[in-house]
């Protein structure tokens, strides 16, 4: 997937950008806030491109990269679900049909919120990187 940014600050390897969506970047992509508010991020400068405040970059992310975290994201809460509802009978003889939905909806619920708090404590480990540098814009 690939976005537009802007440069923020520049500190060794890390540079610091305000990711701006390209339109066509998010084609598939449902989350309107993402789509709507700007973001500041940290991503590599592999290239070595020369940058300094206020220039327009182009990144990239591996699309194995996005595939993984999708699919932790999705995933796992999905099994989550699954495998309460399925073991819920085992665990709580005599439960009924809605009960055992309950169980997996709040699996589900809290798969999902550890998968974003483990996100926040542990970022991904590979990071955006820029692979066009264009000139300065002076809007930041």
């Amino acid at each position: 997937m690939r976005e537009e940014g802007q440069v923020l600050e520049v500190k060794g390897p890390g540079v610091k950008v305000l990711g701006r969506a390209a339109k066509d970047a998010c084609f598939g992509c449902m989350n309107m806030e993402c789509k709507s508010r700007n973001r500041v991020f940290t991503v590599l400068n592999p290239r070595k491109f020369s940058l300094k405040a206020g220039d327009l970059v182009e990144l990239e992310i591996k699309k194995s990269a996005g595939a993984l975290e999708a699919g932790a994201s999705l995933l796992l809460p999905l099994l989550a679900f699954t495998a309460l509802y399925c073991f819920s009978p085992l665990l709580f003889p005599g439960i009924n049909g809605a009960m055992r939905t309950g169980l997996g909806f709040l699996a589900l619920l809290a798969a999902a919120l550890g998968v974003v708090l483990f996100r926040k404590i542990i970022p991904p480990g590979q990071l955006p990187r820029i692979v066009g540098a264009e000139g300065r814009k002076d809007t930041v």
